[in-house]
């Protein structure tokens, strides 16, 4: 028997036949047996031919060209017939010992017979809706008539012509025509399938859709608000179209925000250019890559891709007293147009319920603005609040886009002009960081109130600068405590004794006691008689000692034989501290 690869297909197929049950080492050739009676006659033409191997086997590969094939189910270049079926396209082999196959039933023919079908061909095969094509009809069947064309299911119904319909039109006696047709609107872009059915045969070709497009200018980042420019090509042709909506993200353009409200005419080559103000709307303002798509009065599309980048807000500082002035920029805001159309932004700082201020500003022609806006005076210190901008979209739907990151009123601060003393020493407090021209309402050392009359207030800094007098505390650290409108701030201050900080000489004995058994020796240097005197606190040196007394100011070398991390001297805390065995620690007395 003979086997085919293929059943049927079209001129210039490959097809790979199978000979079984022949006579091993000798040559098969196969040949189209016209009238299927097994016998190479005159006129049947030779396809391929090969050894049979030693499975009894032999295939070969020949390509379908007519003749010697017929095109159809049947052919008329013979007769060849078992029952009922008929069909002279019927492959057979011979071998070197004159083996052959003849048609002995229904199961022969079928896996040994070819079909040769129709085919057509999309000269060019790519092109746009209202774009001609060439398309060429080859081996239907003889003289009949075209039932349909359509591409991606779209009825094409006339020729190019646009008057002669497509059922009027009949192959030749070769089964062949060409005709030419128009693209027409509505198929969707990319590779479609080009139908053609003619005398009960269907055949396909693929054929690469372009759309219409649509290109922006500004090519890149766009924003709301902004008046681009748009060009079109590829559109309906013949000069009568125009174009009917514009929409983005889905939502339609107003007509009065495209070529300023006028038509926009589409020219004989299917090109147009316009104006349109990107309106203030969810989908311009969600940010992002968002379609803009444009229809013409005859249905066919175009797009393009605008891009909206994500509105910020920048602060500076990020940190600042009540009443001062922070610094916010904004970028990728609805923009000012060439027409001078602009949308207001508001911009607030909120520190809370009641503690709000806020400012209007204009962005320019790429979105962007400056403006300034004060720390509510009112604001809680410390406290971490938020600065917005807003603004209203087209349908008057409030958009608000917030800092990624906060703005920070600092803690209040007093800094003082010393931090010892005995009782009754003097000492200038300055406060910063209070609300401004608010009282100070009390000054605590420790728990006395040492509170100034008249109480003093805060400028328009929210800073004040007083003296107080250090009241009779006990020895040691204290807290010097002030309140001003509800906020407060702390500092602290070292109290000594009054026989330490006389602010005069000291007998050098009292000066050093708090140092007790640690302490090993003292020296000073008289940068005047360029000499050095010591003290050594061991009664063998008693006579030889040369300080005395210890005197505020002076420079001293102070050698422990161990760390003294907290003891005051001369009414200051002090650290004398050893390094590698070495324990001596310069000091101002």
């Amino acid at each position: 028997m003979v086997e085919l690869s293929g059943k049927d297909g079209g001129r210039g197929d490959s097809i790979t036949a199978t000979a079984k049950g022949y006579k091993n080492s000798t040559t098969a050739t196969f040949w189209r047996d016209a009238d299927g009676d097994g016998v190479r006659d005159a006129g049947e033409l030779d396809l391929c031919s090969a050894e049979v191997a030693s499975d009894d086997t032999a295939s070969c590969s020949f390509s379908v060209t007519v003749p010697p094939f017929d095109i159809g189910t049947y052919g008329s270049g013979g007769s060849c017939t078992y029952g009922s079926v008929s069909d002279c396209n019927f492959v057979n082999a011979i071998d070197g010992r004159q083996n052959t196959k003849t048609v002995a039933s229904t199961t022969d023919i079928t896996s040994s017979r070819f079909e040769v079908e129709g085919s057509i061909t999309a000269v060019p095969d790519s092109g746009s809706p209202g774009d001609n094509i060439v398309i060429q009809i080859e081996d239907f069947t003889a003289s009949t008539a075209l039932t349909s064309i359509d591409i991606a299911g779209t009825a094409i119904t006339t020729l190019s012509d646009g008057s002669t319909t497509i059922v009027s039109k009949s192959t030749d006696s070769a089964g062949n025509l060409t005709i030419t047709v128009t693209i027409p609107d509505g198929v969707a872009p990319g590779k479609q399938a080009l139908k053609l059915v003619s005398g009960g045969q269907t055949q396909r070709d693929t054929v690469t859709i372009g759309g219409a497009s649509v290109s922006a200018t500004p090519s890149g980042s766009v924003k709301p608000n902004q008046r681009i420019t748009l060009i079109g090509s590829g559109f309906t042709t013949g000069g009568s179209a125009t174009v009917s909506t514009v929409t983005i993200g889905g939502a339609t353009v107003a007509s009065a925000k495209v070529n300023d409200g006028s038509s926009v005419t589409i020219d004989n080559g299917g090109s147009w250019s316009s104006s349109v103000d990107l309106p203030v709307i969810p989908a311009t303002t969600a940010g992002g890559d968002i379609e803009l798509k444009v229809t013409d009065s005859s249905g066919r599309e175009g797009t393009s891709t605008l891009t909206f980048p994500t509105r910020s807000i920048t602060i500076t500082p990020t940190e600042g007293r009540v009443g001062t002035q922070v610094s916010v920029v904004g970028a990728n805001f609805p923009a000012k147009n060439d027409e001078g159309e602009s949308v207001t932004v508001t911009v607030t700082y909120d520190a809370g319920t009641n503690k709000t201020n806020s400012t209007t500003v204009v962005p320019d022609a790429s979105g962007n603005f400056s403006a300034s806006v004060q720390v509510p005076t009112n604001a809680s210190i410390p406290s971490d609040n938020t600065v917005k901008a807003s603004f209203d979209d087209a349908s008057s739907t409030a958009i608000t886009v917030y800092t990624t990151s906060t703005h920070s009123v600092p803690s209040a601060s007093i800094a003082l002009s010393k931090d010892s003393g005995p009782a009754g020493t003097t000492v200038t407090i300055t406060a910063s960081g209070f609300k401004r021209y608010s009282p100070v309402s009390e000054v605590l050392a420790g728990t006395t109130d040492v509170t100034p009359s008249p109480k003093p207030s805060t400028d328009a800094n929210g800073q004040a600068t007083f003296d107080i007098t250090v009241p009779g505390l006990d020895v040691g650290a204290q807290t010097i405590k002030v309140t001003s409108a509800s906020t407060a701030a702390s500092a602290a201050f070292t109290v000594g004794a009054d026989s330490t900080v006389t602010g005069v000489e000291t007998a050098v004995a009292t000066a050093v006691g708090p140092l007790g058994d640690s302490l090993v020796r003292v020296f000073n240097f008289n940068n005047v008689t360029k000499t050095w005197s010591f003290y050594d606190p061991r009664t063998e040196f008693a006579d030889a000692n040369t300080i005395s007394e210890m005197t505020d100011g002076d420079i001293y070398w102070i050698n422990v034989s161990a760390e003294q991390t907290d003891v005051t001297l001369n009414a200051k805390a002090r650290a004398l501290t050893c390094s590698d065995g070495d324990c001596w620690n310069q000091i101002v007395w």
